[in-house]
């Protein structure tokens, strides 16, 4: 599923050999395929852009008619599709074959399709160009951040040094939520309501990622407000990809975090924003 970072994969972390292909009987996905995440993290999406190979946790759609079915138009309907009820992708949460089978999706005539699809990439061209200016104005804050401070591993202008501890009020370890814990069950998360915070909340580059994709009820929030998160807040990842983290924005909108994430909310001394760009910085 990692390798499911861009829309189309040509290079994965893993290699299998060709022993393993013929003595483990591995079904080949060829170029073009369109591949799904069904387990853990449901409904990350890419096309194969080689032949390969997928573990147990990919379904390969491989169309039966190209005449009446777009591989493009398949990939945006799928982004909005309903998956087994929930069309959250849960941390935890599962698809089978029979569940993968009963997903709906629109389906106008083949010219439609393509025509939607290609307005469709148009937009996500300019979504994608649009992160791309985010990201050089990340490496431009970088670096007023190092004129303005220097480097903060080396410290040549002899800032004094600190604890962390001396600063935060209160750090919080977030519920437990899905199949792994019982302060928050799958079953209780719902359609809308009040956000649940997890990891893919935290962008890459420090700051807050949006939609939400996880809700509760009112009701379960006040029984769970200890691990609110407010506006200012640090929300820290603590396993998986440890140590990515952003400053939370939540624009009074009240809010929780979940399991793997560690709420910490400091003190008037030290400016959350500043706090985030030195770990970043150290950490890059």
């Amino acid at each position: 599923i990692r390798d499911l970072s861009s829309k189309t994969v040509t290079e994965t972390k893993e290699q299998i050999t060709d022993r393993a292909v013929t003595e483990a009987r591995c079904k080949i996905v060829r170029k073009g395929t369109l591949l799904f995440s069904f387990k853990l993290t449901i409904g990350k999406m890419a096309f194969a852009g080689c032949d390969l190979f997928t573990n147990e946790a990919i379904a390969a759609f491989s169309i039966k008619d190209e005449t009446t079915l777009n591989s493009e138009f398949l990939y945006f309907a799928l982004q909005s599709a309903t998956y087994g009820g929930s069309n959250q992708a849960v941390m935890g949460k599962t698809l089978n074959s029979k569940s993968l089978a009963e997903i709906e999706i629109p389906f106008p005539p083949i010219n439609d399709q393509i025509r939607i699809a290609y307005l469709l990439g148009k937009v996500e061209g300019l979504i994608a160009r649009r992160k791309q200016h985010l990201q050089q104005l990340d490496d431009l804050l970088k670096s007023v951040f190092l004129e303005m401070f220097g480097d903060p591993i080396v410290n040549p202008r002899g800032f004094p040094i600190r604890r962390l501890s001396d600063f935060y009020v209160n750090p919080k370890e977030g519920t437990k939520c899905g199949p792994f814990g019982s302060a928050l069950k799958k079953e209780e998360l719902v359609e809308s309501g009040i956000p649940v915070w997890n990891m893919d909340n935290i962008g890459p580059a420090g700051q807050m990622a949006l939609p939400f994709r996880m809700w509760i009820t009112s009701d379960k929030y006040a029984e769970l407000a200890a691990y609110a998160v407010q506006d200012g807040d640090i929300v820290i990842s603590r396993a998986g990809t440890v140590g990515k983290m952003c400053v939370a924005h939540m624009q009074a909108q009240p809010a929780i975090i979940s399991t793997n994430l560690i709420r910490l909310r400091l003190g008037p001394e030290l400016r959350p924003l500043h706090f985030v760009s030195l770990m970043l910085y150290c950490k890059g």
